[in-house]
């Protein structure tokens, strides 16, 4: 009797019962919600400051990047080292030239570019030359995987030189070669081709032909 009242009774209550639960989910999906647009504000939030961190600590290492290297390329007499673009890359195992061509044009904009000089006139060959071999690394000995660089002026028919501008490869008709090292020091090939040239023109024209690639860049 007593099972078959309460169940009465709760079934003519059951529509308030749902209702006041209805309302108590519906608070709690209000406020989830609200925690949720919280965590998306949040969100987008960490988002920005972490865009805008990096965005200004690349700027800013990519500002003293080009500014060491232009104080390298700079004229001696603004402070800098008078070093050539070519040089430069060598040093740090770049081949982008279109990157080294804008600093110089930034340079020149500024007035701290070396004076232009005649790249093929002796003094500028030897001085060329000697920085050449100072800046040289120690040879590899796997020729047989180098890169080799050339130029179509026909002054330089021949003439090689390795793309990291240590090695001088020299060639003739009927096959015949030789490759010298930083200092023009014999490291294989025709022995006797290259005792027959003079290290005066393997030093010009490894310089010319670094001259003319630098300027083709």
């Amino acid at each position: 009797m007593s099972t078959m009242i309460e169940l009465h009774n709760r079934w003519r209550g059951f529509a308030a019962d749902r209702a006041k639960a209805r309302k108590a989910v519906d608070q709690q999906i209000e406020a989830n919600n609200a925690e949720i647009e919280r965590l998306r504000l949040e969100n987008i939030n960490l988002n920005t400051s972490f865009a805008d961190k990096w965005s200004k600590d690349k700027k800013e290492l990519q500002e003293a990047r080009d500014r060491a290297v232009m104080d390298a390329m700079a004229s001696e007499d603004k402070g800098g080292l008078g070093w050539s673009g070519q040089e430069v890359l060598r040093q740090l195992g770049s081949r982008n030239t279109v990157w080294i061509y804008d600093l110089r044009k930034r340079l020149a904009a500024e007035g701290r570019l070396p004076e232009t000089v005649n790249e093929n006139s002796s003094v500028e060959l030897l001085k060329s030359a000697s920085k050449r071999k100072a800046a040289a690394q120690a040879q590899q000995p796997a020729f047989g995987h180098v890169k080799w660089l050339r130029d179509s002026d026909p002054e330089l028919a021949g003439w090689y030189i390795s793309d990291d501008l240590t090695l001088v490869r020299r060639e003739r008709r009927g096959g015949v070669w030789f490759i010298c090292g930083p200092q023009n020091e014999f490291l294989d090939g025709d022995k006797a081709f290259y005792d027959s040239t003079d290290p005066e023109l393997i030093s010009k024209q490894a310089d010319l032909l670094m001259a003319r690639l630098e300027a083709a860049s």
